[in-house]
């Protein structure tokens, strides 16, 4: 093989090999954005549950026709 071919052939080997690691980059990225969607997602989900809570424990504790005390 010429030596052009042969500095063109391990020229396309380094961008090959840049371009790999700089897919695991984003592939690693990715997951870790994921996850972190994940757990907010089932954050949110617990201060859903935590909300429902509240307000029915508000609306059980203020009966509609009960006075305010200031009457």
């Amino acid at each position: 093989m010429n030596p052009e071919a042969e500095a063109r052939i391990t020229e396309l080997e380094i961008r090959i090999a840049h371009l790999e690691d700089a897919l695991d980059q984003v592939t690693r990225s990715l997951l870790e954005q994921e996850r972190g969607q994940q757990e907010m997602t089932l954050q949110i989900e617990m201060l859903r549950e935590q909300l429902r809570s509240q307000a029915t424990a508000a609306s059980s504790a203020i009966p509609e026709d009960e006075r305010p005390p200031h009457y």
